[in-house]
């Protein structure tokens, strides 16, 4: 029990994870199409 609830604690965290790797990467395609507007 006590390892299952560890293997949920990581994958928890794996998830956010993600979830902040997501948000970084939208910014950045954010700001190149800001970019690429600029540029128009």
């Amino acid at each position: 029990s006590n390892s299952h609830q560890q293997q949920i604690g990581g994958l928890t965290s794996a998830i956010s994870g993600i979830q902040d790797n997501i948000s970084a990467l939208t910014q950045q395609v954010n700001s190149l199409a800001d970019g690429l507007k600029a540029n128009l």
